[in-house]
């Protein structure tokens, strides 16, 4: 069975704070509603017709980055996104949102990787299918479907830059892209990004 509902779990392993657990769901549609609010939070909603309680009621998002993205997609792409979220205490405001992930099909999933996992140092070549968030982590998560071992497994980055000209390459949606990434102990990290793999652009000094 596929794992591409498996963000709570990633939750609990990179952004666990030591917090009580709480009462938490998913949600899946396009974003129907967008709020800024105060430097680097705002609120979503989401149209999901599979839970008619939360679609369409606004949730609390405190990450910058993830803001920036709900943005971009309900602005430009207006595609479903899968959002992660707990209850808030009290019941008297927002929910707040986890994670939110947006995939095109169900080939993304969460590691372990299915092809095999041997090599410390490798490359892949391919579109980006998969892009997560995971609230208060400085990382991205990417899939790319490529034939390498490790395709359509999710991937680490831990630089800004690199993650928003990744997700500018999934809302392009046929870019083909090249990256290098290194193994990790759970999962790999991505480590250098190459939007024009074709190999005609060339660097200042290659043209004097």
């Amino acid at each position: 069975m596929k794992n591409t509902r498996a963000l709570p779990v990633l939750l609990l392993a990179v952004a666990c704070c030591g917090r009580a657990f709480a009462q938490s769901y998913e949600i899946k549609g396009p974003i129907s509603g967008y709020v800024t609010e105060r430097a680097g939070t705002c609120h979503i909603a989401v149209t999901a017709p599979s839970d008619s309680y939360y679609s369409d009621g606004y949730h609390y998002v405190g990450d910058a980055q993830m803001c920036n993205v709900a943005r971009l997609i309900y602005k430009f792409s207006g595609e479903e996104v899968l959002v992660s979220a707990t209850v808030a205490p009290g019941n008297d405001r927002p929910n707040d949102v986890e994670g939110l992930a947006v995939t095109r099909g169900d080939d993304p999933y969460w590691p372990p990787y299915r092809g095999g996992n041997v090599a410390d140092h490798y490359g892949m070549a391919g579109t980006v299918n998969g892009y997560a968030l995971v609230s208060n982590s400085k990382s991205c998560f990417v899939a790319l479907n490529s034939s390498a071992p490790q395709a359509n497994g999710y991937h680490e980055v831990k630089d800004r830059g690199k993650c928003m000209a990744l997700l500018g390459a999934y809302l392009e949606g046929k870019q083909t892209i090249s990256v290098q990434a290194d193994r990790g102990r759970r999962m790999n990290r991505i480590t250098a990004v190459n939007l024009n793999p074709s190999g005609e652009p060339r660097w200042y000094d290659d043209l004097r």
